[in-house]
């Protein structure tokens, strides 16, 4: 009996891949990490990969609640 494995989803992203998804260009992804900005960021060596959790973290953190927008009323 053959077992396929489901394919896994993939965990980091690269810089391009992160900044497609944030739609900002790679340098402003290096910029933000020279200045310590921006999601957390996963170095080794040369090599830079951002954890997808780290990215949906830091987009979370970044939403702001209006007026019209569903949610919780202050008394």
């Amino acid at each position: 009996m053959i077992i396929m494995e489901q394919p896994r989803a993939k965990k980091y992203l690269t810089p391009l891949e992160t900044a497609s998804l944030l739609q900002v260009t790679e340098g402003t992804l290096r910029q933000w990490r020279y200045m310590r900005k921006g999601p957390r960021f996963i170095k080794t060596g040369r090599k830079v990969l951002y954890d997808i959790v780290d990215i949906e973290t830091w987009i979370a953190k970044r939403k702001i609640q209006t007026q019209d927008a569903p949610g919780p009323r202050r008394g």
